[in-house]
């Protein structure tokens, strides 16, 4: 989730997300994104391998993994227990610190946050 070097512009130069999936593709990682405002930028830069969504829950859809990569105001108002019930394993990677990490697990979710002492409650 996330494209953007920061939320609110479509700006990629140095952007963690396109770093990390350009790292896990090579591994053989399937990629699925999305991004409100810098997915025709990413899609200049990125492996054909990875798949643009319109839409978080559509990327979210029968992933392994979530990695927030952006700090996007829209991402906090997601619904979350939707997500869940998208993705393959209830884990999500915050880079950005931007989620409630003990919401998160009470939402059943193996959560871990940059930034924060790594909750680990199950």
């Amino acid at each position: 989730m996330g494209l953007a070097f920061k939320g609110n512009t479509d700006d990629i130069r140095e952007s963690a997300a396109i770093e990390i999936i350009n790292k896990l593709t090579k591994k053989g990682a399937k990629i699925q994104t999305y991004d409100p405002e810098a997915i025709e930028r990413a899609k200049l830069e990125l492996d054909h391998q990875v798949r643009f969504f319109r839409n978080a829950y559509s990327a979210a859809r029968n992933a392994d993994l979530l990695i927030i990569a952006t700090e996007w105001q829209e991402f906090t108002k997601l619904n979350w227990k939707k997500i869940k019930g998208l993705l393959k394993t209830a884990t999500i990677f915050d880079g950005k610190n931007i989620l409630d990490g003990i919401k998160m697990t009470q939402l059943g979710f193996d959560y871990e946050g940059i930034g924060t002492n790594n909750y680990k409650f199950n």
